[in-house]
Formats: C-alpha cells, structure tokens, sequence
C-alpha cells in the first residue's frame, strides 16, 4: 500500500491526517486479510504520544506496539478491526495537536 508522508518546511513539519481513502481503499480491496496501520509520529512530549494512544483505543484499534525514541519520533502499530471509523480515528488524532504523523503504512497481512 501508499505511503502517507508528511513534507517538512524548515524542519517543521506539516500537520498531516489519517489516510482516510487510503484505508477505505484497502479495506475494501483486501477484506478477508488482516489490516494493520504503522504510524510514524513526531512529538516533543512524550506524554503527549501516550495520551494519544489511550484516545486511540477507544475508537476500536488495538495498539500493538508503541515505542519513542529521544529524538521526538514515536511510533505506533495498529490493529484494525475493520469497523473503526477513520474519520473519527482522524478526529482523535487532530485532537493530539502535540503529535504528527509523520508517515502511515497500511500493511496488509500479518506483520512479521
């Protein structure tokens, strides 16, 4: 699948969103097969990243890996249920406005 990636100017970096059509897309063109999202963030507060992962899952997704790293980048491995809205994953994520994506991965399959 698509990459989304966040550009940067004058190494900020560009609010970026959920891949909303990206994952309608590849729900729809593999629906037998697991879907995983890995997420590439940016944060200066690490807390921020946590708290975020907490709103995620109550939208349905299932967190299966999380990590940060000292030089703000966080990432995240999410499991899709395949019922979680992505416009309301977008909205939790707009929320975080303390966390960027970076980069988001739809994997389909099992990760290894």
């Amino acid at each position: 699948m698509r990459d989304s990636i966040t550009t940067r100017i004058d190494d900020a970096p560009i609010r970026s969103l959920v891949p909303v059509s990206q994952v309608h897309e590849a729900r729809k063109a593999f629906r037998r097969l697991p879907l995983t999202f890995e997420v590439q963030l940016h944060t200066n507060d690490p807390c921020a990243g946590f708290n975020l992962c907490a709103d995620i899952t109550q939208t349905g997704l299932t967190i299966k890996g999380a990590s940060y790293h000292a030089n703000g980048v966080f990432y995240l491995r999410l499991s899709d249920d395949g019922y979680t809205d992505p416009v309301t994953l977008e909205r939790v994520f707009q929320a975080h406005d303390a966390v960027t994506i970076v980069r988001w991965t739809n994997v389909v399959g099992t990760p290894a």
